[in-house]
This record gives structure tokens, sequence and C-alpha cells, in this order.
């Protein structure tokens, strides 16, 4: 718990079942009546902003917010898939919610590493446009990630690869772009295709 007398800007509380981060707040005194802390609270969520009031004595729970890197795996259409880096462990995100955390990672300034597949790149050109627009790095991950055509050859890796980049180029307006980052679909080491992605390392 925390007292309304000890926040600061960017401290995260708990306000009627929502996380609000701290953007402004100031202690008044006025010559009549009891003092009171006059807020500014931006919804974690959704990015709103509200104002409220609290006594110096009032108090909240102290929100705790973990933040994880993830990466960007693929996209069915519907959903973007993600991976925690450190454990492997998926989630998924629709439209909506990926809006929302590109809003959110512009606001705190944080740059990322998208790894995109071509075919999705066609699909949501304004996506990858504004990613890239914003300072974050995209990352090469193949053109289908349909493991029977990308996976046929060490060179349809490469042509995959290319096609990759070629349309990241198109749509970033770049002709120069050539990622420095590729992920191979299904993991860079190990599993059944090991041998054709040593071989692919190798062209």
């Amino acid at each position: 718990m925390i007292s309304a007398g000890d926040f600061r800007n960017g401290i995260t509380i708990e306000l009627d079942n929502n996380i609000y981060q701290i953007i402004e707040f100031q202690h008044v005194k006025p010559g009549k009546g009891a003092a009171f802390v006059r807020t500014k609270l931006k919804n974690i969520k959704n990015g709103g902003v509200v104002e409220k009031t609290f006594r110096p004595t009032e108090k909240c729970p102290q929100a705790r917010i973990d933040r994880k890197d993830m990466q960007y795996l693929y996209s069915d259409g519907d959903l973007f898939h993600f991976m925690d880096v450190e454990t492997y462990d998926q989630i998924s995100l629709d439209a909506d919610s990926i809006g929302d955390s590109l809003k959110f990672v512009k606001e705190n300034d944080i740059k990322a590493t998208f790894f995109v597949l071509g075919c999705q790149v066609e699909v949501f050109p304004e996506t990858t446009k504004r990613m890239y627009d914003e300072g974050h790095y995209i990352a090469n991950h193949g053109y289908s990630h349909i493991y029977s055509n990308i996976y046929q050859s060490a060179g349809q890796v490469l042509t995959e690869f290319n096609q990759c980049n070629q349309i990241v180029a198109n749509i970033i307006g770049v002709p120069e772009y050539n990622s420095h980052l590729f992920r191979f679909p299904g993991g860079s080491v190990g599993g059944k295709y090991a041998k054709l992605k040593n071989e692919a390392i190798s062209v």
C-alpha cells in the first residue's frame, strides 16, 4: 500500500479495478479546509487519462508491473504471436492489443525488435511501417512460415529470406534495407530441420 502523500510521478497504483500510472501530482494546502493531493492518472490498459484527488493519508495498493522482452514470431491473420525470450513461453494478441502495445513502447521510449513474416507484412503494411517509423528494428522471419515451403532446401530458405527483405524494403520505403537478423521458423537451432538450417547458414 502507498499513501497519497507519498505519490511520485511514474508510480503505478491499483484503483477501481484498473492499473494507473501517476503522470502528475500536486500537494494542495488551501487556506481553509483540509489538504489534498491532486493527480493525473494514466490507465495502463487503454491509455486514458483521468484526474482524481486524494486525502494525503488515503492509501492505494501499489501495482507491480513486470516488463519482459518478447520476440514477435508470426501472425496467422487474426492473432500476433510472441515468445518470451527467457522462458520461451508464447502468447497471442489481437490487432487492437498490438496497437496498444506500440503506443506503450512509444510513450515509454522503448525500442523493440520485431521479427516479421513477409506474407504478413503484405497483409499489415501500415503496422510494419509504423514499427519502422517509430524506431523499432524490423528483423527477418522468412516469408511464409510454411515448413514444407521454406525447408525444401537451403536455397529455398535463402529465397524466403530475400522475399521478406524485399517486401519490407518496399513497405518502409528503404530500398537498401537488409535485415541483419534472421530467425528460422520453428526456432534457430535443433529440431527436424537442424541439418538443413546449418546448410542454409553457410549459403
